[in-house]
């Protein structure tokens, strides 16, 4: 059984008593879920969901598309569909499809790892959502042609980052004039920021440790279990975006994956 016929078939996942947080949504053929959230992952949401412009209420705001979506003829979901979608799918491979290795540590730097790639994954779903502006990709393009074409606002933005390798990767985004990517870049800015402000003292902790789990999704890499990771989370949220796409026209969605 593939694709969304085995979602289907799988129903609610029932969470674990361990579970810090839980999430629950209902989708077409799939049903109502339940997401659990164990240790990075909660602390992630927990975090986010305290940042203005962030959190459950302001992502059930934004459009998952934007105008692109009116281009695509896709149906109209909220990037809070998109990200509980992404969410359910990463802890439903972890518990039927174990060649995926998503029960495992993986280590993000010599000394900091993440307990599973379940986690790490949950964590990179949240983080990528964080990023977007109102309007999303299309509110992010015409920023990035604003940064591409004004050298002095280009430089004003990079120079925001903190640190070097920060930098680098927005200066990488502007330079190949990647949309997709610069909500990341924004993720990261967003977290410099809120990083250096009073308020959020007591949360220096998590926030760097959400630096590091964006530049572990960004930043070039060697370590083979992260770049797998990376791979996966990639499949994941084309699988999410497919089935959102084709939820709206079709009662029954038959995919393989």
């Amino acid at each position: 059984m593939t694709g969304l016929n085995a979602l289907q078939a799988g129903g609610v996942i029932a969470e674990p008593a361990s579970a810090r947080t839980v999430l629950e949504h209902s989708f077409p053929v799939i049903g109502r879920v339940k997401i659990p959230l164990h240790a990075e992952s909660a602390e992630i949401f927990k975090l986010l969901s305290w940042f203005p412009m962030s959190g459950p209420e302001h992502w059930q705001r934004l459009d998952h598309l934007g105008e692109l979506r009116r281009v695509l003829r896709c149906g109209q979901h909220s990037r809070y569909e998109y990200l509980i979608l992404q969410l359910y799918l990463v802890h439903f491979f972890k518990d039927r499809a174990k060649g995926f290795g998503l029960s495992s540590k993986i280590w993000l730097t010599p000394t900091l790892s993440v307990s599973s790639g379940e986690e790490l994954l949950k964590c990179w779903a949240f983080l990528e959502e964080f990023g977007h502006l109102k309007g999303t990709y299309e509110a992010e393009r015409f920023l990035l042609e604003a940064l591409v074409s004004r050298p002095p606002l280009r430089q004003l933005f990079i120079d925001s980052f903190s640190e070097q390798r920060a930098k680098e990767f927005a200066e990488t985004v502007i330079r190949d004039e990647n949309v997709p990517s610069l909500h990341r870049a924004i993720s990261w800015l967003s977290l410099d920021l809120y990083g250096s402000l009073s308020k959020y003292q007591r949360e220096t902790k998590n926030i760097g440790f959400a630096v590091e789990l964006v530049n572990a999704l960004v930043s070039p890499s060697e370590n083979e279990p992260l770049l797998r990771a990376r791979t996966y989370f990639a499949k994941i949220r084309r699988l999410a975006h497919i089935y959102l796409a084709r939820s709206i026209h079709e009662s029954t969605v038959v995919l393989d994956v």
